[in-house]
């Protein structure tokens, strides 16, 4: 039994040839079949998983002692820099708006 399983693998050479040329025939049907299906698989276990691993973790516990624990001045600097931040990201997007505004005012005015 030992010499026909020697003779089979020094006969065919399978085990000397990369495991991607083994399997490049097979790549394109995991590609389009089993991929999607263990993506969705995994997405809904996570899901279902969620909220329990959130509950053993102490997540919404963890983060609110850490807020507790931070001195008022380091709030209100957080809070700041966050508002800051996206009070500039609104007065980008009110100058976009108002160029996209006075472009379309200037044709219409050059129209009439």
């Amino acid at each position: 039994m030992q010499a026909a399983a020697r003779g089979l693998v020094r006969g065919s050479g399978w085990l000397h040839r990369p495991l991607a040329d083994l399997l490049a025939p097979y790549e394109q049907d995991v590609l389009d079949r089993f991929v999607p299906q263990a993506v969705a698989a995994a997405v809904r276990l996570l899901g279902d998983q969620m909220e329990s691993v959130v509950a053993q973790l102490g997540l919404a516990d963890v983060v609110r002692d850490q807020v507790e624990s931070f001195s008022l001045r380091r709030l209100e600097a957080i809070i700041l820099a966050i508002a800051r931040r996206e009070l500039k990201m609104i007065t980008y997007l009110g100058a976009v708006l108002g160029a996209i505004i006075g472009a379309v005012q200037g044709m219409i005015g050059l129209w009439l």
